[in-house]
């Protein structure tokens, strides 16, 4: 009966007139299972009943000289803390008094802000895609964190009262279900697998840790003393979907859709009373396309050298001024360029010069859910789930022939046992394994094109064969689609060779007992974690990068065969290992029948991310390294003086204590109640921030050439030529005699001095129950981050005002590392914990159980979230190093007003008997509708006008950017804001914009579902379903493009999808 779900009962027991009743019996059952548990109420009459799984119960109550008093169908839900009071009557025991209406939908005894979504809900909702944690968003105060999908699963990022997306935790029946190589969720079993599960938004128990976000517990199904299960497949096909926004406008067909999903669950007894068993498996085939918009390709004109018509002219690198004409004579192509443009890169074919293609691609998934429950006695109950899950996906990187795969495969596997010391002592102890696996790789790029490749190595974009004198580093792994990208027009993104095998193994054990009107926990957890990485970068050679600052425009550079940078990275193998613990106490004061207060404190330390080969790199400037003689000063590695094998240096301060009360201010039996809870809440690092120390030499070769000689010939004038294939010194002697290559990029090493990210967090709400089952819950919800994750540049180059004797400027793009603070270096990226956040937001909501037909669930946000840096790695670094302030802005998922409802209801039609009855009744209509104010978006220049080597830089603001709001669907396509209230910044100056300054467009969708019920037996039902996932058809705008020198600048031209249908029939017994 014990552990997952870890939910608590709790109350008092008294007699008619109010006193207490010590001694009293009172018994527990769980309706489905028939398992029981037993205790005796205290002086005060206490009862309580700690780390209960979810289900539904019965309490019985016994003593002697009164009635037998029962309250059946009590409903238990994760982490739910339930007070459930009993008042006897004198009378007989064999007497019984069967009760209800004693369980309200108020909190009573814990502060945590809590949401639970039922099995009903799982099951029911309309699902895009059947994943059950996208309910996570009908809570307040989350919302889709924008762009943060840093996960290798199939989760997005979530932010939950302004923490960060990747700070959230998920428990899976009591085991952690994260995946530890990026701390981003991992998979999640079908909704026909789910019991259900809760989030716990804002400060929760002491119990839990690991996160400075939101908490998830979700639990399986188990088996009951009744067989019970599901068949099921749902169908999706184009034939069923509406055309989209560009369909209708004639610049796209109809996406192809082929869809199914399909399986089956089962569950029941294999010894009544004793041993229960589930099983469920379900698969997923889709072959379709998508529509991609928003990639900027260059004219017909361009392409042949005439840029005459285009927003940005070009300017010759030999004479420094404009070509005539504004025209590049075809005799300065570049021919690599040309036929590598001709082959692969399409003309654009809607305005702005953008391209719109339907895009194919494939899922291909499967999963299996086991779970095994026995009580070997009254007090030893065992559980073991296992979950498996697998994904191949192809899918599109940007243009037409650059494609490539994703194979995901998650196995988690939970053991818990609970032994029952004494009927007011129980320990749990869970063993948890979590492995992943993850691969990623390009599709070859027209292999018919190459003959004499072998087809086993069928190529990806092998720039050898146009001519590139580049080598493969690692031939074994061909496939490449990255090719670099193109200032003010499109980037071609792709992926190179990667794979990675995140696993930990987690032991945690707790003591749960009373003493009188304490209730307390206390308890250790002890994790080995472990991420095995191989990445192969630019694995056709290399990448190319044309950023407009050689000839003023991306194309222009691209014709001319004249990158403004090259990069080429040799092979990576990691082995990131991190070892965790935590200890905790919680203890929950019954201080008076209507208050209760909670405390708790959490120590998490910090022992830090090593590599298993010590192959990570630090920086102290002017410290000269004793194991790497002939590296720059500043370079250090492991077992050099005062240099950690971690990350950073150990953190042994990470006390997080938490406070909070639940009080019912007009007596145990009231309809208000009021509570309020403070709390810190400390993040575990991820193995994936230890990955950029590793990217630099002796261990990997990392060049950067700023201006390379010419596309073709990128490694011209290099001194020693090309040094790839790479291979990296052996041991500590090679180590010794390896010479540098310098001068070098650091992509990134930590900060010593770093410490722990933590959130504070704190909130205050009021409950109140009304009639007809409703609950209004009001209050205010804040969180403060401290020790952020920032990164920052500290070699930028120093701008030279000016020009030199010649009449040349002294600061240009192509002397940029010769201006660096240390010029051995290039760009080094420091990752510290210096940055913070806050969030504000108030939070209302209306619930109403599921009851006679109706369940509602409304939710309001009103929030404002502020920092310096939404991510933990973020690919944009901030504008100035020296002037951390200006990054300070909205968060990226800065989103003011968030409004979402969902609803179940059973629709009252008439003709409730005879035959008609049968296509009358069963009906139901489910939705979930929801509106969310857009996005923060910063405006761009695209390309390096400070001339300081990156950084995220910005545009100056002349004048008012917003425009009415009134105008047309059209009109705010064609220009969502005023683009003429941006300038460029002077050269060798930054932007005056603040970060995120504008916002993009609100959105608003409908999913909607209906359903036909027909019972086919008394334990048989089927169920049709037809599904509509915006139902409404209405195109949602994207974010308008915010680079300065984009011919499309200013524009939207992505969308939401149209509508969606979906048909399901499912028999369910």
């Amino acid at each position: 009966m014990y552990a997952q779900g870890n939910a608590t009962i709790v109350g008092i027991v008294s007699d008619t007139s109010g006193g207490v009743a010590p001694g009293a019996e009172v018994t527990l059952t769980n309706e489905g299972t028939g398992l029981r548990a037993v205790t005796t109420t205290d002086a005060g009459g206490r009862y309580n009943f700690q780390r209960l799984p979810v289900g539904k119960y019965r309490l019985d109550v016994a003593l002697t000289g009164f009635k037998k008093t029962s309250q059946p169908g009590i409903n238990l839900t994760a982490e739910q803390s339930l007070t459930v009071n009993f008042s006897l009557q004198v009378g007989q025991v064999n007497e019984t008094v069967e009760v209800s209406g004693l369980v309200t939908g108020l909190e009573t005894v814990t502060s945590t802000v809590r949401t639970v979504v039922t099995n009903q809900l799982i099951e029911d909702l309309p699902l895009n895609g059947r994943n059950a944690l996208q309910l996570q968003t009908l809570i307040p105060g989350a919302v889709n964190q924008t762009g943060a999908r840093v996960s290798l699963s199939q989760e997005d990022g979530v932010s939950v009262n302004g923490a960060r997306g990747n700070d959230n935790n998920v428990l899976l029946d009591g085991g952690h279900n994260n995946d530890v190589y990026d701390g981003t969720p991992t998979s999640t079993p079908n909704p026909d697998a789910l019991q259900e599960f809760s989030v716990l938004s804002s400060s929760f128990s002491a119990e839990y840790g690991r996160g400075a976000g939101s908490l998830v517990t979700a639990v399986t199904k188990s088996g009951t003393n009744q067989f019970h299960g599901s068949v099921y497949e749902y169908l999706r096909n184009d034939k069923l979907d509406a055309r989209s926004f560009f369909g209708h406008a004639g610049l796209v067909t109809k996406p192809t859709l082929k869809r199914n999903q399909f399986g089956a669950s089962l569950g029941g007894p294999v010894i009544k009373d004793k041993t229960f068993l589930f099983f469920s498996w379900e698969s997923l085939r889709e072959r379709s396309a998508t529509t991609n918009t928003g990639q900027v390709l260059p004219t017909p004109a361009e392409r042949a050298g005439d840029f005459s018509q285009s927003k940005t002219k070009p300017v010759d690198p030999v004479s420094g001024v404009r070509f005539p004409d504004d025209r590049i004579p075809a005799s300065r192509f570049s021919k690599a360029a040309v036929d590598i443009g001709n082959l692969l890169f399409p003309l654009p074919n809607i305005n702005g010069n953008q391209l719109i293609f339907n895009a194919p691609g494939s899922d291909t998934r499967n999963q299996y859910v086991t779970r095994f429950d026995h009580a070997f006695t009254a007090n030893d109950r065992v559980y073991v789930s296992y979950f498996y899950y697998d994904t191949y996906t192809k899918a599109n990187a940007g243009l037409p022939l650059f494609n490539g795969f994703n194979n995901w495969t998650n196995n988690h596997i939970v053991g818990n046992y609970t032994r029952i010391i004494t009927p007011t002592i129980l320990n749990s102890l869970t063993y948890t394994l979590n492995r992943l696996a993850f691969v990623r790789a390009a599709d070859p790029i027209l292999p018919d094109k190459f003959p004499g490749e072998p087809p086993k190595i069928a190529p990806g974009l092998r720039y050898q064969y146009f001519g590139v004198k580049t080598t493969a580093q690692a031939p074994q792994y061909p496939y490449s689609t990255r090719l670099g990208s193109f200032a003010g027009y499109f980037g071609t993104g792709g992926n190179t060779y990667f794979d990675v095998v995140p696993f930990a193994h987690e032991i945690r054990d707790t003591l749960a007992f009373t003493r009188g009107a304490h209730s307390i926990r206390l308890g250790v957890e002890i994790a080995f974690s472990d991420a095995n990485r191989h990445e192969v970068f630019n694995a056709d050679g290399a990448s190319f990068n044309f950023g407009g600052t050689r000839a003023g425009n991306g194309w222009a550079e691209w014709m001319l065969g004249l990158p403004t940078s090259f990069q080429q990275y040799s092979t990576l193998r990691s082995d990131n290992i991190f070892n965790t613990f935590a200890a905790f106490v919680q203890d929950d004061w019954k201080a008076r029948p209507n208050l209760t207060v909670n405390f708790g404190l959490r120590y998490e330390p910090y022992f830090g991310i090593h590599d298993g080969n010590s192959e990570i790199i630090a920086y102290r400037r002017d410290q000269q390294s004793a194991l790497l003689p002939n590296a720059p000063a500043g370079l250090l590695i492991p077992g050099d003086p005062r240099v950690s094998p971690t990350t950073y240096n150990k953190d042994w301060n990470n006390l997080a204590p938490r406070i909070g009360f639940a009080w019912l201010p007009f007596g145990p039996n009231s309809t208000t109640s009021i509570r309020s809870a403070y709390g810190f809440f400390y993040n575990t690092e991820r193995g994936y921030l230890l990955n950029e120390t590793q990217l630099n030499q002796p261990f990997v070769l990392n060049v950067s050439i700023p201006n390379p000689f010419s596309f073709e010939d990128p490694w011209n004038r290099f001194p020693g030529g090309d040094p790839y294939p790479f291979t990296a010194p052996a041991d500590a002697s090679a180590r010794k005699a390896y010479k540098f290559i310098l001068p070098m990029p650091i992509s990134r090493f930590f900060d010593p001095n770093s410490a722990t990210p933590y959130n504070q967090q704190w909130n205050f709400t009021i409950q109140q129950q009304l009639p007809a089952e409703f609950v209004v819950s009001a209050g205010y919800v804040g969180s403060k981050g401290t020790r952020l994750w920032l990164n920052r540049e500290i070699n930028p180059a120093i701008y030279i005002p000016g020009n030199g004797p010649d009449g040349k400027p002294l600061s240009t793009a192509g002397n940029i590392d010769a201006r660096r603070l240390n010029t051995n270096f290039q760009g080094i990226d420091e990752a510290a914990t210096t940055g913070n956040s806050t969030y504000h937001s108030l939070q209302v909501s209306v619930n109403r159980r599921f009851t006679k037909g109706f369940y509602l669930m409304t939710n309001y946000t009103w929030s404002k979230a502020l920092d310096y840096e939404s991510l933990d790695r973020n690919a944009s670094l901030p504008q100035d190093p020296a002037n951390m302030r200006a990054e300070h802005g909205p968060a990226d998922f800065d989103r003011r007003h968030n409004f979402v409802t969902s609803f179940l209801y059973d629709l009252p039609l008439p003709w409730k008997q005879g035959v008609i009855s049968r296509f009358t009744q069963g009906w139901r209509a489910n939705g979930i509708y929801r509106y969310v104010s857009g996005s923060p978006l910063t405006v761009t220049p695209g390309t390096d006008r400070a001339l300081r080597g990156g950084g995220g830089q910005r545009v100056n603001v002349t004048a008012n950017p917003v425009l009415p709001s009134d105008r047309s669907f059209d009109e705010q396509r064609a220009q969502y804001f005023n683009t003429a209230a941006f300038a460029l910044p002077a050269l060798g100056t930054y932007g005056s914009m603040g970060r995120n300054a504008i916002y993009g467009p609100g959105q608003y969708n409908l999913d909607f579902s209906l359903f036909k019920t027909t019972r086919a037996t008394e334990q048989t039902r089927i169920e049709f379903r037809w599904e509509m996932f915006n139902a409404f058809n209405h195109a949602n705008l994207g974010n308008p493009n915010t680079t300065y020198n984009s011919p499309a600048f200013g524009r939207i031209d992505t969308v939401t999808g149209p509508r969606i249908m979906q048909l399901g029939m499912k028999l369910i017994f």
